[in-house]
């Protein structure tokens, strides 16, 4: 790098050489981010260090299309083109990063009440998926919850095992320490919410036919508090909000008379309920659109065809139903009832978290609905979160790690309405503006970016 002001022999133009003196101070303070924390900042998160990084990185690049010829007008061309793209992959690195900070930071709050992911709570889980392995009996011990994600953690205890043993560490599957299956399995949360993001962004971009709609749902599904808070937990939610996106991926191919798609959608739907009961709320949409996108001479078998899957899906799950069915119905008994107003509790912990989404989610309803445009495609993502957020008032404790269920489909549903929000005022803009791709990605960023601000904004002063 050449540092000194170019001269007559330099050969390099000004705005390069300058560019080379911003990266370096990118540099260090990368480096100083990493060797101090964030302890000279007045608000403290290692997510300094990853926005350093992410400009650090656009930075360079800049400067090598620029070093090899490609010109501005061409690096527009470019992100006008593909800036949807852009957006997702900002989305899993930011997620990603929320997710991380979650995982070391395990905040204790209300998301996660000692009673189910505390130390006791937590290394029951463990327990119980080591126990799995040590007894090669795959029955859970009860049925109250659904049984898909503890032989998640039994298949992780035995890789565990395979792993170590082969190094000599230990001998047999008893030896394995329950830190290392929680270890294990919190950077499989991690995955399972970065996959919930892309298949997000694909779901909205075929639910919604705009690639706008689709940046726009996996920016909010990525930084959306109630998607990441839980992954430091043996939460079931996470594992059942990706299962239940892939399934409505699925239902967005549902019509004519292609079958795949219902079947494929009450498949993983099935698997969702094995995870988190609640998921088989999604059956209301899937049935939904059996009813109303296929051939109408015979809607009933598009209905029975997506209910099969489902079964199947729950079956593979969820076998003890019919292997044990006095234990499975133990199970299901042992489900405590909600305590008085939970729906209450949820809804104020939905406000004091996450305020971003709570409100983005009313705004572009009645947006929708004053514009008398997306109301037939909102219908279907937002039954399910209203299903759902109904039926836990009934059944179980008030723990609101089990919203993490419904936040993709709260994005999903946002997504339409605030793309066409976009374009609105996009149309509104100078002349200049109006017709400029970038404008729109730029107006786009500058929503997520109020929705991001105004859930930080949530939780500093109401959580």
């Amino acid at each position: 790098m050449i540092f000194k002001r170019p001269g007559l022999d330099s050969g390099l133009p000004r705005k390069m050489n300058r560019l080379n003196i911003a990266l370096a101070a990118l540099a260090l303070l990368c480096y100083l981010l990493f060797l101090t924390g964030d302890y000279f900042l007045p608000v403290k998160s290692p997510l300094w260090l990853g926005a350093a990084l992410l400009v650090l990185a656009g930075g360079t690049v800049y400067k090598i299309a620029r070093s090899r010829g490609v010109s501005l007008a061409e690096v527009r061309h470019w992100l006008a083109a593909n800036w949807p793209a852009l957006v997702l992959v900002v989305a899993l690195l930011g997620g990603g990063l929320l997710r991380y900070q979650a995982l070391k930071n395990r905040p204790n709050t209300p998301a996660s009440p000692a009673a189910t992911t505390g130390p006791a709570g937590v290394q029951a889980f463990a327990n119980d998926a080591r126990n799995i392995i040590n007894s090669s009996d795959w029955q859970p011990k009860s049925y109250e919850q659904p049984p898909l994600y503890l032989f998640g953690g039994a298949v992780i205890t035995e890789l565990i095992f395979f792993q170590q043993a082969s190094a000599g560490k230990i001998n047999s599957p008893e030896q394995v320490n329950s830190q290392d299956i929680l270890d294990y399995l919190n950077y499989v949360n991690l995955i399972l919410g970065l996959v919930t993001v892309a298949v997000v962004y694909a779901a909205a971009r075929r639910w919604w036919k705009s690639r706008t709609a689709g940046a726009i749902a996996a920016g909010l599904t990525g930084m959306a508090w109630l998607a990441y808070q839980a992954t430091p937990n043996p939460a079931p939610q996470l594992l059942a909000a990706a299962l239940a996106a892939l399934s409505f991926y699925f239902m967005t191919f549902i019509e004519g008379k292609l079958r795949w798609p219902l079947f494929g959608a009450g498949l993983l739907a099935g698997l969702a309920t094995g995870a988190a009961y609640g998921a088989v709320l999604i059956l209301v949409p899937l049935l939904w659109l059996a009813a109303t996108r296929v051939e109408k001479g015979h809607r009933w078998k598009w209905v029975g065809l997506g209910l099969g899957g489902w079964l199947l899906g729950w079956t593979l799950a969820c076998p003890g139903w019919i292997l044990s069915l006095n234990r499975f119905v133990a199970g299901l008994s042992a489900i405590k009832a909600a305590p008085a107003a939970a729906l209450n509790s949820y809804f104020q912990q939905f406000f004091s978290y996450d305020l971003g989404l709570l409100a983005v989610v009313f705004l572009t309803v009645a947006f929708a609905f004053i514009r008398r445009t997306a109301r037939v495609n909102i219908w279907p993502l937002l039954a399910f979160p209203l299903l759902y957020s109904l039926v836990l008032n009934f059944a179980g404790p008030v723990n609101v790690t089990r919203l993490a269920l419904v936040a993709p489909w709260l994005a999903l549903a946002a997504a339409g309405p605030l793309a066409e929000l976009a374009g609105w005022l996009q149309d509104h803009l100078p002349g200049r503006f109006r017709k400029t791709t970038l404008a729109g990605a730029t107006l786009t960023l500058g929503i997520l970016a109020v929705v991001l601000l105004v859930s930080i904004l949530g939780r500093r002063f109401f959580a």
